[in-house]
């Protein structure tokens, strides 16, 4: 499918592209995944200014939704990652489970 932002998207990608450190806080569904992947890929292939991104998100969130973005727009299907699950005791009640996400431009494609 082909990525047309809207205006705010695009407006995010941009502020992601022209500041080192940003973060980006929308509500639920507004495109948050796709806003940084789309800056991901603009930064690693677009301008050469990055070769490796680490993502750390909740497990749901790492293994189904980083991952269905990128199937799902054309101009980041090339893009290749690496999901790594960390898992952390906090004590014997507790586990706390998060998903890496790392992207390479020296990767096999996933």
């Amino acid at each position: 499918m082909q990525y047309k932002p809207h205006d705010y998207q695009q407006y995010a990608i941009n502020y992601i592209l022209e500041h080192p450190i940003a973060a980006v806080i929308l509500g639920m569904g507004l495109g948050k995944t796709s806003i940084t992947l789309t800056a991901i890929e603009q930064l690693m292939y677009g301008c050469f200014e990055i070769s490796k991104v680490l993502v750390v998100a909740p497990l749901r969130v790492a293994r189904n939704t980083w991952s269905d973005e990128i199937h799902k727009w054309e101009h980041l299907k090339h893009l290749k990652y690496s999901i790594v699950l960390v898992q952390k005791f906090l004590n014997k009640w507790t586990i706390f489970l998060f998903c890496s996400i790392l992207f390479s431009s020296n990767q096999k494609e996933h």
